[in-house]
């Protein structure tokens, strides 16, 4: 086998380091995202002894934060440092999925490690949600195929894929084709009975939703509304061309299909079969998934991130040095594209905003002491824009300053919320607000909100995000004229005057 050469050696190590550094500028040490916010806010709420879909709407399952409990050590209300844990854990996920890969084939480890942290980033394949355990493990039910497909295999492919059920209802989706591979080696290698385990398997997870469900039936439909039917109806379809066209998206995409069409390529060729049948039927999946999710998000591309890696590597039958050069020049091509749209920002007097794709590195810094200067609108100013917050300890210093002034409860959507309060009224994203903001198409009751503002108003009001922040309509303003009214949020005039 020829050796690769220098530069390509050096182009997959300079990648990777870009990559590795893009990871913590926004995965590990960067801010929160939207939706990590969301989902901390979940974690502190069960901390604090809540329960989700009964004392507060979620539309995920349980098993991740369950899970979380156990690993993060408890602390105060008003403690935001469970955060850096939770992190920790994004951080252990992201090294599980390195050594996954390098077991899988070490000559190609170094090349492939770039496209792997872009799908991991890109992807948002490692943030604070459940999916990412569900990601994690269907991603292990793959790989274990591409060791080998023989009875161990298939079985503990059929274990992790079936226990990623429980950790994201999309799992369902990508099961279908999972059991359809396995389904499909048994009857390759004309073996009867692994389908016999596979199928007393199977019996077996549905036993355990059966159990579940006859302990507590009313907490399970309740779990199977928030969680499956509920969000069907409230999330929005995104079109064909923001499924494809988005940037993130469309990188995942481009490699997927290069998988696939290495892994059919592999398949007629007949050196590499069972490679090729797994990421083949891998790739199929996620694009099915891809397609009928009516939101999918960055994450949802990510199913069959190790099996798209496998596939693309399969190229390196023809030529091993041809693949090293091709992935070194994509990973270092698609940094250098990041570097230089990212310095055509700052050069127009404009640096990417905290959190974008664009953003390479963290801001200085906030001493405790400014915090404790600033006024209070200012702090849910940068809280609801994200000003100076291009490193995890400067957001959670602002959150902590928030919390400790403003003692609640609030009325926010996820992506404007301070995370260690408590709610008014809790109802995940804001999707079923009355229409209470201008250009969103809210349609919950305006009696509901009267009422509650009547009785227990609100200290603050938040919708914010970033550079996204509507003016309240008409009606939005009556329900707000004891509020001073910001950019993005309002603060009750008596808490105001408070402080």
């Amino acid at each position: 086998m020829p050796p690769s050469s220098p530069i390509a050696n050096s182009l997959a190590i300079l990648a990777a380091a870009f990559w590795i550094h893009y990871l913590l500028v926004h995965d590990i040490l960067g801010p929160l995202t939207v939706d990590e916010i969301y989902f901390a806010h979940v974690f502190w709420l069960m901390r604090e002894g809540m329960e989700p879909y009964s004392d507060f709407y979620s539309a995920h399952l349980p098993a991740y934060f369950d899970i979380l409990s156990l690993l993060v050590p408890s602390a105060p209300a008003l403690d935001l440092s469970f955060v850096w844990s939770l992190r920790a854990v994004t951080a252990a996920v992201v090294s599980a999925y390195a050594v996954l890969l390098f077991k899988l084939g070490r000559r190609d480890f170094l090349f492939l490690l770039p496209l792997l942290l872009v799908f991991v980033s890109l992807g948002r394949m490692a943030e604070i949600r459940p999916d990412t355990f569900g990601l994690l493990l269907f991603n292990i039910a793959w790989w274990q195929l591409l060791r080998g497909t023989e009875r161990k295999n298939i079985l503990l492919a059929a274990a992790f894929s079936g226990a990623a059920l429980f950790f994201s209802a999309r799992a369902a989706v990508m099961i279908v084709g999972m059991g359809l591979l396995c389904a499909f080696l048994c009857a390759r290698r004309k073996d009867a009975t692994t389908f016999a385990y596979l199928v007393l398997m199977a019996i077996g997870f549905a036993a355990i939703v059966l159990l579940a469900y006859a302990l507590d039936p009313d907490s399970f439909s309740l779990m199977v509304q928030s969680v499956y039917l509920d969000p069907i109806a409230l999330m929005p379809d995104l079109s064909p061309g923001q499924r494809i066209l988005a940037v993130d998206r469309f990188i995942l995409l481009a490699l997927i299909l290069v998988a696939l069409a290495a892994a059919v390529l592999e398949i007629f060729r007949g050196r590499a079969r069972e490679i090729g049948f797994v990421a083949a039927a891998a790739c199929l999946t996620q694009l099915m998934l891809v397609a009928v999710d009516p939101s999918p998000f960055q994450y949802v591309y990510g199913w069959s991130a190790l099996p798209v890696l496998a596939g693309i590597a399969l190229l390196g039958r023809y030529s091993v040095p041809g693949l090293h050069a091709g992935l070194a020049f994509a990973g270092s091509a698609l940094a250098l594209g990041l570097v230089s749209l990212s310095v055509a920002h700052v050069a127009t007097g404009r640096a990417p905003r905290p959190g974008t794709i664009l953003r390479l590195s963290y801001d200085r810094p906030l001493a405790q002491e400014e915090l404790r200067r600033t006024a209070t609108p200012q702090l849910l100013s940068m809280m609801v824009s994200a000003q100076r917050q291009q490193g995890l300890w400067n957001q959670l210093a602002v959150l902590s300053e928030i919390c400790r002034r403003v003692r609640g409860p609030v009325l926010a959507k996820f992506y404007a919320h301070p995370i260690c309060l408590r709610d008014a009224r809790h109802d995940w994203a804001g999707l079923k607000w009355p229409p209470l903001l201008e250009g969103e198409g809210d349609a919950a009751s305006k009696a509901e909100f009267e009422a509650l503002f009547a009785a227990r108003p609100p200290e603050l009001v938040a919708w914010g995000k970033h550079h996204y922040s509507p003016e309240p309509t008409p009606w939005g303003r009556s329900l707000l004229k004891d509020y001073a009214v910001y950019d993005g949020f309002a603060l009750r005039r008596e808490g105001e005057a408070r402080r």
